[in-house]
């Protein structure tokens, strides 16, 4: 039934699907009815230096944006590749970058932070560049769902990887070039093998498997980084991060790439707070 129901919102056009979001914020942000506490104390955290008017401002935007970003996500399982080409645009030099792995058979780890679009940039990602893109997602519990899921970030060619399997599939050479796409900036559980590093002037855990996967792998490292110039449109810069070789330790792994990745997101961050997942609880543990 769910799958069903948004296969036909997906169909709606987006002018109608926003004049949507812009009523599912005025429900959602006025009407408190999603982790507002939440977002307010990451943001206190993350810029103690701002007033509390600010922060409102700032919470205020990305619930628009947040919005948008779930009709966004909606409508991407009905939407053509032109669509998402004209929407989601590379800038710099990425075109060049792509060009050259893909000549080379140079396959990278993409690192990626929740900024809006992720989901749109993979897909204009995998339609319009020659290096093969490979999303690592993590399996849903409604296998439905996770279906669905699964047939919209692939249709333009794009190669998911679940977690589980994952490791082993980003170790294996390939002959063709690959970008690993992997979104880990929030916060491990407990149990998983964590890094603990600088993010926002606070000590937090930081997922390992990158800094484990790029040396056993031999693969350079980069970063995609989005930013939202107006409503409905998104621009990506491939950013080279840290490339072979590694100073490894007895693990054979280097967390100097973590250092590396949680420095960037903060810079992307500050230069564009409205556009980050604030939701998630990113402070929930870290060192005092």
């Amino acid at each position: 039934m769910i799958p069903f129901f948004i296969k036909l919102l997906a169909r709606l056009p987006l002018w109608f699907l926003y004049r949507v979001s812009d009523l599912l914020f005025v429900v959602v942000y006025y009407g408190k009815l999603y982790r507002k506490k939440v977002v307010l104390s990451n943001l206190a955290i993350a810029f103690p230096e701002k007033t509390q008017q600010e922060r409102e401002k700032i919470a205020k935007a990305f619930y628009r944006n947040f919005c948008d970003f779930i009709i966004e996500t909606i409508k991407s399982f009905h939407i053509s590749k032109e669509e998402v080409m004209k929407r989601t645009r590379p800038i710099g030099n990425t075109l060049q970058i792509a060009e050259t792995l893909a000549k080379n058979k140079q396959s990278i780890i993409a690192l990626v932070t929740h900024h809006f679009s992720w989901e749109w940039v993979s897909m204009a990602c995998s339609a319009e560049l020659e290096t093969v893109v490979s999303p690592v997602y993590k399996q849903l519990a409604n296998k439905e769902i996770d279906k669905l899921i699964y047939q919209m970030r692939s249709q333009f060619g794009a190669v998911p990887l679940e977690m589980r399997i994952s490791n082993r599939e980003i170790i294996k050479p390939k002959d063709v070039s690959t970008a690993y796409i992997l979104v880990a900036d929030q916060t491990p559980a407990g149990h998983n093998a964590q890094y603990w590093t600088n993010f926002f002037g606070r000590e937090v855990p930081f997922f390992v498997g990158v800094a484990r996967l790029a040396p056993q792998a031999n693969l350079p490292v980069y970063f995609v980084r989005i930013t939202k110039p107006k409503r409905g449109h998104y621009v990506y810069n491939l950013e080279p991060v840290i490339e072979p070789p590694y100073n490894t330790d007895e693990k054979g792994q280097d967390f100097s790439i973590l250092d590396e990745y949680a420095k960037i997101i903060e810079d992307a961050v500050r230069k564009s707070p409205e556009n980050w997942l604030w939701t998630h609880k990113r402070w929930k543990r870290m060192k005092k």
